[in-house]
């Protein structure tokens, strides 16, 4: 596992997770100074890759509870590419992108699912990195992009996730609670109308709300309606 280097800074913590293989990674956005650090994370990743160990990195350098997907750093990319190049290419690592979607991320108990894509394989970069690594790097992280967007339900604009988490409830399809593709058609739905209809849009967004303020007043749950 790769994990951020301040999550070290406490001794016994330290110890605890270099004992079950979490790698420090030097961010520069946690310090301006770290530029360089991670010489030592490469190479443990390269040792792991070669001795056919997996390594789970968040590609996006963070762990988020939002319902969208944030900007994918090339890390991992420039490990596959990496750990193939000091192998002579003998090595040939597989990427393979998970998407992991709540049902609400910050109830306790609340749903997870986790969706995984078709392995990305690094080989099918290998001439555009012998010639040019960064384009090489920047193509792989590109293609994991797409994939991790097809494997997550991804909100790009905060201020539909309310009203999309409102209709999921109504609609309250067990099934689509963590159903990815029904719960991004929601928020497709909801883009259409907004852009193409706002009238209709606006009356049933309104209709939504009052839906919920009336279950608030009395102290009911839109989950207590439903068979």
């Amino acid at each position: 596992f790769l994990g951020k280097s301040t999550i070290f800074s406490n001794k016994l913590l330290s110890l605890i997770f270099e004992n079950i293989n979490i790698v420090p990674v030097y961010r520069v956005k946690d310090d301006p100074n770290n530029k360089g650090k991670n010489d030592g994370m490469f190479l443990a990743c390269y040792n792991k890759l070669a001795n056919k160990g997996l390594i789970l990195i968040f590609p996006e350098g963070t762990s988020k509870s939002d319902r969208r997907l944030g900007s994918i750093k090339t890390g991992a990319a420039r490990i596959a590419l990496g750990a193939a190049r000091v192998n002579s290419y003998n090595l040939k690592p597989k990427l393979l992108p998970v998407g992991l979607n709540y049902s609400n991320s910050s109830k306790f108990r609340s749903h997870l699912r986790i969706e995984f894509g078709s392995p990305l394989a690094s080989e099918a970069y290998f001439d555009t990195f012998k010639n040019n690594e960064i384009k090489a790097v920047q193509d792989l992280t590109a293609d994991i992009e797409d994939s991790m967007r097809s494997l997550i339900i991804n909100i790009d604009k905060s201020e539909y996730e309310e009203l999309v988490l409102k209709v999921e409830k109504i609609v309250n399809v067990k099934k689509l609670e963590n159903n990815v593709s029904g719960t991004q058609s929601i928020y497709d739905a909801i883009i259409y109308y907004q852009k193409n209809n706002i009238e209709l849009y606006e009356q049933t967004k309104n209709k939504i709300d009052d839906y919920f303020i009336n279950l608030d007043e009395m102290g009911i749950s839109d989950r207590s309606l439903q068979s």
